[in-house]
């Protein structure tokens, strides 16, 4: 609405469904999506109303600016969009009770790949549970032969183009294999900070996320109008101009931490900057408690 009014854009306006598909993708939901629809009406109906719809985290006056919220691999890419893709596949091939079939072939590769204990492509076997961010790397490291190997052996596909299933399984792979290129993409030495490239195989992968929905889900959009994390893709490309490549970006040592913060953020993210002070204050106090306790035993 605001590029309508501005004359950015002028003659295209969002409809209700693309803009609350947009919202959630960004962590807006529930009586606050409610409310900003009604902010946005109130703001329609007069135009000197000012731009209180706006979530104050996405204001002018927030002291924290979006592009401080840095979008690192390991949660972004590895636990997020990975994740989700390898459950786009393995939905299908629960459909097509196949699933245990294909985690029998894949774990006798990636058992012999854990034998040689490399540091750059650590694997663990399926199904996937308790899995690290660089477990689910080294699986997107060998992504195309461990999935592509398990599907010629155990899944046959006609040359028809009207066959569903084939349509289904090619989009599956089809998105396996940009998966694993924009990934390559963005770990790579000499690509990594190749803006063009990264822009293109961003671009490439949605479009085959969204394709490989339509067919597994009967819903293009199921992915990226629900998940953050398939459209913060797009900020990537920006974000490397900023900060350098995404594999130098470091989250610390303890990955675990974040399940100790999550239990004490109980109400919506979006508070101002003082309500994230005093909860991370208590956090520190808690700790330093039980570590007094901890000693003094």
């Amino acid at each position: 609405h605001g590029e309508t009014r501005s004359g950015v854009g002028a003659g295209y306006r969002w409809h209700k469904y693309v803009a609350e598909a947009y919202l959630r993708s960004m962590g807006i939901g529930g009586s606050l999506l409610k409310s900003f629809w009604a902010n946005v009406k109130a703001n329609i109906a007069n135009s000197s109303a000012g731009l209180d719809f706006i979530p104050y985290v996405h204001s002018d006056s927030c002291l924290l600016k979006m592009p401080a919220f840095i979008n690192s691999p390991m949660h972004l890419v590895m636990h997020g969009v990975a994740t989700d893709s390898m459950e786009i596949v393995h939905k299908h091939l629960t459909k097509l009770q196949k699933l245990s079939t294909f985690e029998t072939f894949a774990n006798r590769y990636l058992q012999e790949i854990e034998r040689f204990r490399l540091g750059y492509c650590r694997t663990r076997r399926l199904p996937k549970t308790f899995w690290l961010a660089e477990d689910i790397l080294g699986l997107t490291r060998i992504m195309p032969c461990v999935y592509g190997l398990a599907f010629a052996d155990n899944l046959k596909l006609t040359r028809s183009e009207s066959d569903h299933h084939t349509k289904t399984m090619r989009s599956v792979l089809q998105l396996l294999n940009s998966l694993h290129v924009m990934v390559s993409t963005l770990m790579s030495p000499t690509k990594s900070t190749d803006i063009g490239a990264i822009k293109k195989s961003i671009n490439i992968f949605l479009s085959c996320t969204h394709r490989a929905c339509h067919f597994v889900y009967g819903q293009g959009d199921k992915m990226w109008a629900s998940k953050g994390n398939f459209l913060s893709l797009l900020n990537l490309p920006k974000q490397i101009e900023l900060y350098g490549p995404v594999r130098w970006y470091w989250e610390g040592s303890a990955e675990a931490h974040i399940h100790e913060i999550k239990p004490h953020l109980v109400e919506n993210l979006r508070k101002t900057p003082s309500y994230f002070v005093a909860k991370l204050s208590l956090i520190f106090k808690r700790k330093l408690v039980a570590w007094l306790r901890k000693t003094r035993d």
